[in-house]
């Protein structure tokens, strides 16, 4: 359903409320980003499109795109190396003027009236996060493996805010979320303490509980996510993933609780589970690269005789070796650091788990 009207909030001020939509972005797709700018430019309740640059960089090798923007668009730029998307966020939260701020990623493009819609969901109550639906752009589950992956972990992931309204901040998906600019002021949206790129929309959603904010998902906020990742990125980004999320208890135990290298095989197929079990226990890395390799060519075979069962679970199977020896890896470094310090020592986990080699990575052909 679609809200194409501005907002008016009651109380002292009543004045009329619009929206400033925030674009992070590395600029890795000028033409749909475009699209993506037209796909809510056009919205009467949008008053400003925030195309926030993450790094020097960006705007050197995109100089022409920023030549050629459209009205109500203005572009602003994360100083330094860039890669952390909440930084860019944080900057267009702070440059905006609307009273709502929707965050998109620059690889979702916005269904009708989308900004017009969050913003009648802040008008209902104060202190919301407020998630719209994001599924993937049918064209991607037909051919890619990733695409299908992610698409089921997603789902479930929306499942449960269905379930539980609490879930919606404890396992924050970022995309298609909008906050009232206030509390995005008084929260603040990039932790220093967090400096990843994976999890940090979680991150964020822990800090929100915690300052008594309270999420709500609603699938009529529609918009299509272009996940567009190959298997190698897919691979990458799952070792990320368990190393951040291990960052992640580090820093919020009293709400994350004690990191548990198990999770990963709760829920799993039984064929998942003796992988895993292989895996955190007595391969060696050369045993796990000829895995992934076998598992890579499976795949690849899947692909050619276009059996997506295979082909998927090929790059499932793929991914719990990836997290099981990233886990395995984090187990022992966690065993170690304790029997250097007795137990009691606090120091900075976060800096020591982020110095995980290369290796394990997503490469298990090359030597």
């Amino acid at each position: 359903m679609g809200h194409n009207v501005s907002v008016t909030w009651g109380g002292a001020e009543s004045l009329t409320r619009t929206v400033s939509v925030v674009i992070p972005t590395r600029v890795r797709d000028p033409a749909f980003l475009r699209k993506a700018i037209a796909a809510v430019h056009d919205d009467p309740t949008v008053t400003e499109v925030l195309v926030v640059l993450d790094g020097d960089e960006t705007v050197e090798r995109h100089s022409a795109f920023l030549s050629d923007l459209p009205p109500k668009v203005r572009a602003c730029v994360v100083p330094g190396a860039g890669g952390r998307p909440n930084a860019a966020r944080a900057l267009g939260a702070a440059q905006a003027a609307g009273d709502v701020v929707l965050f998109l990623d620059d690889d979702v493009l916005a269904g009708p009236g989308l900004a017009g819609g969050h913003a009648a969901r802040h008008q209902e109550h104060p202190g919301l996060v407020v998630v719209g639906w994001m599924p993937v752009a049918e064209h991607l589950l037909r051919t890619s493996a990733p695409a299908r992956v992610y698409s089921r972990d997603y789902e479930r992931v929306c499942r449960r805010y269905e379930e539980s309204p609490d879930a919606v901040l404890f396992d924050l998906w970022s995309g298609n979320v909008s906050l009232r600019r206030s509390d995005c002021m008084r929260v603040g949206l990039f932790n220093h303490v967090f400096p990843y790129r994976q999890h940090e929309d979680r991150e964020l959603g822990f800090r929100c509980r915690a300052a008594g904010l309270r999420g709500v998902f609603d699938r009529s906020l529609l918009a299509t996510h272009h996940y567009v990742r190959s298997a190698d990125d897919f691979l990458a980004l799952a070792r990320q993933q368990v190393r951040e999320n291990h960052a992640l208890h580090v820093l919020h135990p009293d709400i994350a609780g004690p990191w548990r290298p198990e999770k990963y095989r709760a829920g799993a197929p039984w064929y998942q589970r003796w992988i895993a079990g292989r895996y955190t226990m007595t391969e060696t890395e050369r045993e796990r690269r000829a895995t992934l390799a076998a598992l890579r060519l499976a795949g690849r075979a899947g692909r050619a005789l276009h059996a997506q069962r295979l082909e998927d679970r090929s790059l499932t199977l793929a991914r719990t070796v990836v997290q099981h020896s990233t886990v395995r890896y984090l187990v022992a470094l966690d065993a170690q650091r304790a029997a250097a310090t007795g137990g009691d020592d606090e120091t900075d986990q976060l800096a020591t788990s982020d110095a995980m080699p290369a290796t394990i990575i997503t490469k298990p052909s090359a030597t």
